[in-house]
């Protein structure tokens, strides 16, 4: 039963799922946090690596991460929250899934427009383009889940004009949570409140109930 009040959201970190057995142990864990906890909706952060389509029982969805089979994700019964905004018993959860790669994003805008110039996916299946952050500029929500951080995360270095861009014109009320980068950490950019979780880590927020335009 979904609990009153306030929202109960698990929140996974990067699986990297080894074989079928891990999968149906993780599936496992899940579940039986699910009869102990009674969370409202689970959220897998990307590169979870499913060898085949996964099942549960209870609420969930999903953004996919730079190892992820997409057919396998597709085919399963979670929902996709990359390029979406998906609501959970009043809270507004966006989705960015993927990781960012120079290339596809200073070339072209989308991932339609990289297949009709190089006549395929390749390594940019997973890549996020500026439709991507166009698309979550017109909505707002609650909270922001993403597979890769912000740039200059920790002493990465890193480079992500997506989501700086998103944190800077169009920042959630509440918080990003990530994967990608296996590290536990709370931080903030930009004012924004940013909780990165461990790889196959995992935690629950409790979200309050937006009540405001």
């Amino acid at each position: 039963m979904p609990s009153e009040g306030n929202i109960r959201i698990l929140f996974v970190g990067d699986l990297h799922i080894v074989d079928h057995q891990d999968m149906f142990n993780w599936i496992d864990v899940f579940e039986e946090l699910y009869s102990r906890a009674k969370f409202d909706f689970m959220i897998l952060l990307g590169d979870m690596e499913f060898p085949e389509v996964p099942s549960f029982s209870f609420p969930w969805g999903y953004i996919y991460g730079n190892h992820d089979n997409l057919g396998i994700l597709y085919s399963s019964n979670g929902v996709n929250l990359h390029r979406n905004v998906y609501e959970v018993n009043g809270v507004k959860i966006a989705g960015l899934g993927g990781n960012f790669q120079m290339k596809a994003w200073n070339e072209i805008n989308n991932i339609e427009e990289w297949i009709k110039k190089y006549g395929g996916t390749g390594r940019r299946e997973h890549a996020l383009f500026r439709d991507d952050v166009e698309f979550l500029l017109c909505f707002k929500y609650d909270i922001l889940v993403s597979h890769d951080a912000p740039s200059n995360f920790l002493n990465y270095e890193n480079q992500n004009p997506a989501m700086d861009r998103l944190l800077k014109e169009n920042p959630p009320k509440l918080f990003v949570v990530h994967g990608h980068f296996h590290i536990p950490l709370y931080y903030q950019k930009f004012g924004v409140d940013i909780y990165s979780v461990g790889i196959r880590q995992y935690f629950i927020k409790e979200v309050k109930k937006w009540t405001g335009a």
